[in-house]
């Protein structure tokens, strides 16, 4: 077992078979497969879980993604960050200081 499975074991308070997870998260429109489903819950998936997979569970349990991580005791993830379309509209140097920002910024999320 892992922290993670442990935590996934946890949320899944309703104590469901693989094949009910299976079958809850293709209804929710994020599939997983059997043996994703099996390993993840026996502790043998990835050093690095992948965050697709964690937010399938997530909602097939009907918890949010943090919540199964800090339980995990996982780095919290947020979604991908996009600049929107007027960023284009910097220069370089513009483009560099924040750039900068964002790297300081997740250096100090990172500890």
């Amino acid at each position: 077992m892992s922290q993670l499975s442990e935590a996934l074991g946890r949320a899944n308070r309703e104590d469901m078979p693989l094949r009910e997870i299976e079958r809850r998260a293709e209804k929710l429109g994020k599939p997983l497969t059997i043996s994703t489903i099996s390993r993840y819950m026996r502790g043998q998936h990835p050093s690095q879980p992948n965050l697709d997979v964690i937010r399938a569970f997530a909602a097939v349990f009907g918890t949010d993604t943090s919540h199964i991580l800090e339980d995990a005791k996982l780095p919290a993830v947020g979604s991908r960050f996009e600049l929107p379309a007027k960023a284009d509209l910097l220069d370089d140097s513009e483009r560099q200081a924040i750039l900068h920002l964002i790297d300081v910024m997740a250096a100090k999320k990172k500890g």
